[in-house]
């Protein structure tokens, strides 16, 4: 029994982390395209294509870290180093 909740939390770890890795990479290419279609639509050089794509980058960075955070938070409560 064991074996397999070990085997469940591993598919499920690379699971989340295709997850993540799909959202750090889609965000900034959906931000980016908006940000490129708004440029053809004003007639402007590429300077929402950036603001957007970084945008996107940052957004998904900090959410990714505070993510992190908080699950990292909720696996040491009650732990001693913790008290």
């Amino acid at each position: 029994m064991e074996e397999l909740t070990a085997r469940r939390d591993l598919y499920q770890g690379f699971g989340n982390a295709l997850a993540q890795a799909v959202e750090l990479v889609g965000a900034p290419m959906l931000f980016g395209f908006a940000g490129w279609a708004l440029d053809r639509w004003l007639g402007w050089s590429p300077v929402l294509t950036v603001v957007f794509g970084l945008w996107g980058l940052v957004g998904g960075a900090l959410r990714a870290y505070y993510a992190y955070v908080a699950k990292m938070s909720a696996q040491e409560a009650g732990k001693p180093w913790r008290r």
